[in-house]
């Protein structure tokens, strides 16, 4: 697969949005992870999120997620997306909690569907749900530091364009001016 990533803190050095991209065993795991607020108190959310998935990415999703819950919970918390890519069964799988986007444009196009909450402080039951996967088709992933106006771009850009080129550009016309922000296309 190829991967596309463009991020950006709102200001100064800390970035509380993070993403992790993991290829093993005919998988690919790919995550956004935006820590609550902005500056240091998120990226440290976000960053100890990142270190749970790390040791935990080959795991079930629901599992991965439960770690990262109980990793962070003296933190202020994050929301998170995850994908499992089962490239050998041709499935696609997602879990989420809070307001990261995720969506698979291509032969079978879906917006996948977080569960309310705050990974660190109010956890939800996890749902994962699994889709059929098409070799080609696109996955785009974003904070809400990218608006809901998105939805407006291309999706012949997003199925064919360069992947990084892609991101950079909906970091560039869609990243808010308030928040933190990071997009990932995967193709």
């Amino acid at each position: 697969m190829k991967f596309g990533t463009a991020s950006r803190p709102v200001s100064g050095k800390y970035n509380g949005d993070m993403y992790i991209i993991k290829e093993f065993n005919h998988k690919v795991l790919i995550s956004v992870i935006d820590g609550l607020g902005h500056g240091k108190r998120a990226a440290v959310a976000s960053s100890r999120c990142i270190k749970s998935i790390e040791e935990h990415y080959k795991e079930e999703l629901a599992e991965i997620l439960k770690h990262c819950d109980n990793d962070i919970r003296k933190t202020s918390g994050v929301v998170i997306g995850i994908i499992s890519i089962d490239i050998e069964h041709s499935t696609i799988s997602f879990a989420g909690v809070g307001n990261i986007s995720a969506r698979l444009v291509g032969k079978n196009p879906t917006h996948f569907i977080s569960r309310d909450g705050i990974v660190g402080y109010n956890f939800p039951e996890i749902k994962e749900y699994t889709y059929p996967y098409t070799k080609g088709d696109t996955i785009l992933m974003h904070s809400d530091g990218i608006s809901s106006g998105v939805v407006e771009y291309p999706l012949l850009k997003i199925k064919s364009q360069d992947v990084e080129a892609t991101a950079s550009e909906i970091l560039r016309l869609y990243g808010r001016d308030n928040d933190d922000a990071t997009v990932i296309v995967a193709r």
